[in-house]
């Protein structure tokens, strides 16, 4: 309730009448990029004060952390120093008791924070941790897998009660121990050991060796280590030593690197837990590696909640809290200023925004409709484009049978144009029964399709189907559409069909009759005569084969059609030499000519390339067209088959004749399915029609083109090419 009262007020508006301040929004805008300005900055001012705070605490608590390292390194380094320093008094002190040793090694370690002993590791018997008596090998095997004896002092033995006296412990009891020492006197230089906790009174202490080899000078073993120095150190005493005062300012971890990649926990003094004004610094870390006697420690602290609550300061919060205030009283101040002057400019802005919306519904209407119209006219002109180039003739009759318009196939039909036809009686075209009433006959023939008779504008007739429908009287114009279709190409088909059936019945009756002829003859010789006689058996036998071979080819023609008609030919396409495919065409030729008289003659040119093609598919080809030459060239005359190269690209293959010809007329259409050229009843042979449109379907399908040459009464040369083998055109189809 409030938030809408204020929201009121904001707007000038109160229960409906306008008091009080009016701000438009662009002025809402300025006093809202105001507050947000004013805020970001504030929060900007504090992220960076918050962020100088953190990385002041980060420094110092760095520069103390280090200064801790530097201790610790120092203090690593004296005790290097005093083992090295060490290995110089081997030679005196060989002969030392326990006593004397102890008395020459205390100045060494008094006062040394983290060192904790020194000692001598030499060979000889000594005991492992748990006191037992071990044996040592020979001497001259220091550092190996056999036991290594120590003698040295500890600091902790003489300050703590219950430190077990580590004096004459066999080194290679202590796991890690020999393989350090083996090192040290390989390397020639001070190793340490791995971390070992070393049992007191007061627990487990973790401490570690350091080894420094001592070599022989004079000898057989010249150059190997005679001894070690041994220098005992405390980790725990390192780290408080190098703390000194700085244990209430932060927590120390230390952690040994291992050579697999693992890491060793030597100490670890974990991570206080802050409180929620102290959450900012939990990000506050340091680290830093160590390397001492082989060996690679990792230091870590963290500081404590006592020191970041030295630390921390709240001048990021007083910024805040200020530029919030700021802020917020310099937005009240320009509200106020701002008044209600914006009144006149939100009234002016409420009626621009109405007009505005008044104009988009405007537009948005009109863009409809303009739309809606843009729908109609290409529909309307999908549907004259229909009707224009439609197969069939389109015609609009009015209710007394006239025409209106037509389409272009009409036109094309009738043989007269549109402005021609228009408003002739359609009885005027078609042989309609006409009993004067045009519009009642017109109306007889709605919803049927009949036949009839049509004459063009140039004079012919030709049959026509017609079918009359009525339109819709709300659709205006005509009141009747007639379709008129052209039978004539059906006529023609029909007509191709029935003389192609009494054709191949005719071709099939004559072979099928001379076939039962010569049965019968055989038959009735042997019922008559007992026997048949061997030139009967062939004369009879001869016709049979004769006969049931054109038969045979007869259906494989008409087998053949089918099969290009419906697609599905197959071609084996490969390269052939031209010369090859001819081979198995001559001696047959040769033979049908020799019967006939008929001279035949070969010319393949030696150049020729070999053509991408069918063997048997060509073979075919070149039969029908040399069977055709024989059939058409009279007793005595000449065929030659000629092949050659044709454009570089193509291979001509040639059959030609001096027999009857081809006429003009017959040129094309002998190519034809169920066609034959010459004279049906006198000159034309026995045959389907089909091998020459065979011939052309295998010639196309390999990218190649047939044709014929004639005059009639000269002969006929009849031609086709085919592709070279790598040289085909894209047209080239391919079945496989």
């Amino acid at each position: 309730m409030r938030l809408e009262r204020f929201r009121q007020f904001v707007v000038g508006k109160m229960d409906g009448e306008a008091v009080g301040p009016v701000l438009g929004r662009s002025h809402t805008a300025v006093l809202l990029s105001v507050l947000i300005f004013g805020l970001l900055a504030s929060s900007v001012l504090y992220v960076m004060v918050r962020g100088w705070e953190l990385r002041r605490v980060q420094a110092d608590f760095s520069h103390r952390a280090s200064n801790f390292a530097m201790a610790v390194d120092e203090r690593l380094e004296v005790g290097s120093v005093i083992l090295k320093s060490f290995v110089g008094l081997y030679g005196a002190g060989k002969g030392m008791n326990d006593e004397e040793f102890r008395a020459m090694a205390r100045p060494f370690t008094s006062g040394q924070q983290g060192l904790g002993a020194l000692g001598w590791a030499v060979p000889g018997p000594g005991k492992d941790a748990r006191g037992g008596d071990l044996f040592s090998a020979r001497d001259e095997q220091v550092v190996s897998t056999e036991p290594v004896s120590l003698r040295f002092t500890l600091r902790l033995s003489e300050s703590s009660q219950g430190v077990p006296d580590l004096s004459g412990v066999d080194l290679s009891s202590l796991p890690g121990v020999p393989a350090v020492m083996e090192e040290a006197g390989m390397r020639g230089e001070a190793m340490a050991s791995a971390i070992l906790d070393l049992a007191t009174d007061s627990g487990q202490e973790p401490v570690f060796f350091v080894f420094a080899p001592v070599y022989q000078a004079h000898g057989a073993d010249q150059g190997r280590p005679a001894a070690y120095a041994v220098g005992l150190f405390s980790v725990a005493d390192i780290v408080d030593s190098s703390l000194l005062n700085m244990d209430e300012v932060m927590a120390v971890s230390i952690s040994e690197l291992l050579p697999g990649g693992g890491r060793s926990s030597l100490l670890d003094q974990g991570s206080p837990e802050l409180g929620r004004s102290l959450q900012v610094f939990a990000g506050v870390r340091w680290s830093r590696m160590l390397e001492h006697g082989g060996r690679s420690w990792q230091l870590a602290a963290v500081p404590t909640e006592g020191y970041l609550a030295t630390q921390r300061t709240h001048q990021a919060e007083g910024l805040l809290a200020t530029g919030t205030q700021f802020t917020v009283l310099l937005v009240a101040y320009l509200f106020l200023a701002v008044g209600r002057a914006a009144r006149i400019e939100l009234e002016v802005k409420e009626r621009t925004a109405a007009l505005a919306t008044a104009n988009r519904d405007l537009k948005k209407e009109i863009l409809q409709r303009r739309t809606a119209e843009r729908a109609l006219r290409q529909g309307e002109e999908r549907i004259r484009a229909i009707v224009t180039h439609a197969a069939d003739g389109i015609i609009a009759l009015d209710r007394d049978g006239r025409i209106e318009s037509v389409n272009v196939a009409a036109e094309q039909i009738f043989a007269l144009s549109a402005t021609e036809l228009q408003g002739v009686a359609i009885s005027e075209l078609m042989e309609l029964a006409d009993d004067g009433d045009l519009g009642y006959l017109v109306q007889s023939l709605q919803g049927t399709h009949v036949e009839v008779t049509a004459r063009r504008g140039d004079g012919e007739q030709l049959t026509v189907g017609l079918a009359v429908s009525r339109l819709p009287e709300e659709e205006g114009g005509g009141c009747f559409v007639a379709v008129v279709r052209d039978m004539s190409r059906e006529r023609e088909l029909d007509r191709m069909k029935s003389d192609f059936v009494s054709t191949v019945s005719h071709e099939m009756r004559t072979p099928l009759s001379a076939m039962i002829f010569a049965a019968r003859s055989l038959a009735r010789r042997q019922r008559v005569d007992g026997k048949n006689d061997a030139a009967s058996v062939e004369k009879f036998s001869g016709i049979i084969v004769d006969e049931g071979e054109r038969l045979n080819k007869l259906i494989n023609d008409v087998l053949d059609l089918s099969t290009i008609e419906t697609g599905h030919e197959l071609y084996r396409i490969v390269g052939v030499q031209p010369a090859d495919i001819v081979e198995r065409v001559s001696s047959v030729a040769t033979t049908l000519g020799r019967r006939k008289g008929i001279d035949f003659s070969l010319k393949v040119d030696a150049d020729v390339d070999p053509v991408h093609a069918d063997p048997d598919r060509i073979v075919q080809v070149l039969m029908n067209l040399l069977e055709n030459a024989i059939k058409f060239t009279p007793s005595g005359g000449r065929v030659g088959l000629t092949v050659a190269r044709h454009n570089f690209n193509y291979v001509r293959f040639v059959v030609e004749d001096n027999g009857v010809g081809v006429s003009v007329e017959d040129k094309d259409r002998i190519f034809q399915r169920f066609e034959q050229g010459g004279d049906v009843m006198t000159t034309r042979p026995s045959g389907t029609g089909l091998g020459l449109s065979i011939c052309r379907e295998v010639v196309d399908s390999h990218g190649g083109s047939i044709w014929v040459e004639s005059e009639p009464g000269e002969g006929a040369s009849f031609s086709f090419i085919l592709p070279v083998v790598d040289k085909r055109r894209a047209s080239l189809r391919e079945c496989a």
